[in-house]
């Protein structure tokens, strides 16, 4: 098979190279058997490209610049009218979506973006949000700065799933490819950013040719993108199976804070660190607090990776800090999805299984116009951090946008929020959450929601007790994933057809 998988990417390579020659002239393609050798291995190609998986670790967008158009797209499906789009969206909780965005609440302020979008940790295991260990010493110095927000959920068990959703205000689709390779047009957050003044750079602890992460971030308006294959400086540690030890990222994102401090320029640095990831390996001395007791499972390695991840991000905004940038910076700290940790023959993981603890991500916004310490009891998800960065900042959302989220400072009444997985999913209504799974339904089973809870509150810890009578929720999520597929593969016709911001 890998033998196969080799011949395949070669062929594809062959491919795109005969037909860039061909498209950039010379001698007639017809003429010699080396135009006919390069025509049949780029049809070869093609017939590859319809029938097979694309090798996700490779960036084949030359080749599959026919698949991916918008005009490929529309020719292959069937739109929907915007009457019949919007009574859709209405029907599955999304009524907000294309009606006209109010302007900012606030005049457009002057301030840098630091968003910190963490890996693996959820609420459960964070001292800030009410965890029974201290996890997060470091950075609760900064305590008096913190808006928490306990109610917020991931929207995917799925790292790269969980980025689309917060960069572009978008729900995924199972089919990643559907956002990484085929490009959906929607402006991201970097964009909406860039083409207000901000001088955009991503740092990435890990690997961006992993599942089509380069993909999704080309030509999105970031200036400097660095990954552990690329990370500015000298090595001073070993690389741990996922990429880079967050202290080698850490001092090339402080050396850029610095230049950014001297030049005075206006920017936007995202920070997406590989840890805390199984096997959670190489964590410093220092961090080792958690003893592991019971073979299998995995929570005092990944406590201690928690640890690990406080000091870094702690000493990140120690470095706006002295840089005296603090003040002038709206920080952001969030993540992707939760982490099964093993333990007692429970499975270790994520991706395919949820629950609301797992699915209950942390969000922490510090604004220098909201000092002190405050919890903000709103129920959202990844969806609506674009919609809140513009807000907070005083930036009217980029036109013909059909955003799925919403300011958590100005929430959607009657939304429905879909949270999902490869296998299960739920559907989050005022505050009550309804978990599903997909398999059981695909089965033959009646379409039904298998368990309900509600969402409350004691202080900045959430808690969720089951629902004794699930009751029902006025959404089904095949009909969600059949609109959300459509959606995307024809995004920019529906912004042109429906938004009106």
């Amino acid at each position: 098979m890998e033998r196969l998988n080799c011949w395949y990417r070669a062929l594809h390579a062959d491919a795109a190279a005969a037909g860039t020659a061909a498209l950039r002239g010379g001698d007639d393609p017809f003429s010699t058997g080396k135009s006919y050798a390069a025509l049949a291995f780029f049809a070869l190609g093609l017939l590859g490209l319809a029938t097979a998986n694309p090798d996700k670790a490779l960036n084949q967008a030359a080749l599959r610049l026919a698949a991916t158009s918008p005009i490929w797209s529309r020719a292959t499906s069937r739109t929907l009218t915007a009457e019949a789009f919007q009574k859709t969206a209405t029907e599955l909780g999304l009524s907000h979506l294309g009606t006209v965005t109010p302007p900012p609440s606030r005049p457009q302020r002057d301030l840098n973006v630091v968003l910190v979008f963490m890996e693996s940790t959820y609420n459960k295991h964070l001292s800030l949000f009410g965890g029974t260990e201290e996890t997060q010493p470091q950075l609760s110095r900064y305590r008096d700065r913190m808006e928490l927000f306990p109610n917020f959920f991931s929207d995917f068990a799925s790292s790269i799933h969980a980025r689309f959703a917060t960069f572009c205000s978008l729900y995924p689709v199972r089919d990643f490819n559907a956002f990484t390779l085929r490009r959906v047009g929607v402006k991201s957050i970097f964009e909406a950013l860039h083409e207000n003044g901000y001088s955009n750079s991503l740092f990435y602890s890990s690997y961006l040719d992993f599942t089509g992460f380069r993909e999704f971030l080309a030509n999105r308006g970031i200036d400097e993108i660095y990954d552990a294959d690329s990370m500015p400086g000298e090595r001073h540690s070993e690389p741990v199976s996922w990429g880079l030890r967050e202290e080698e990222t850490l001092a090339a994102m402080r050396a850029r804070i610095k230049r950014y401090a001297s030049g005075q320029q206006k920017f936007f640095l995202t920070y997406v660190p590989a840890a805390p990831h199984y096997p959670y390996e190489k964590v410093p001395e220092a961090f080792h607090k958690f003893k592991p007791l019971e073979v299998g499972d995995y929570t005092p390695l990944y406590l201690n990776e928690i640890l690990y991840m406080d000091w870094v991000i702690a000493s990140l905004v120690d470095e706006l800090k002295e840089s005296n940038l603090l003040d002038k910076t709206l920080v952001i700290i969030t993540d992707d999805h939760g982490e099964m940790l093993g333990g007692k023959g429970k499975p270790i993981g994520h991706g395919w299984l949820l629950s609301p603890e797992l699915a209950n991500a942390p969000l922490i916004i510090m604004d220098p116009d909201k000092p002190g310490y405050s919890i903000n009891n709103v129920v959202g998800s990844q969806v609506d951090l674009l919609p809140t960065v513009l807000e907070r900042l005083g930036i009217s959302p980029p036109p013909q946008q059909l955003y799925q989220g919403c300011s958590l400072d100005h929430p959607a009444p009657d939304r429905m929020i879909y949270l999902n997985s490869y296998q299960q999913y739920a559907i989050v209504q005022g505050d009550r959450m309804f978990f599903g799974d997909r398999e059981k339904e695909g089965q033959g089973a009646a379409a039904r929601i298998g368990s309900s809870f509600l969402i409350r509150n004691e202080g900045a810890q959430t808690f969720f007790p089951p629902l004794a009578n699930s009751g029902k929720v006025g959404s089904s999520i095949h009909r969600f994933d059949t609109f959300q597929e459509d959606l995307l593969r024809n995004y920019s016709h529906y912004a042109k057809s429906v938004g009106s911001h």
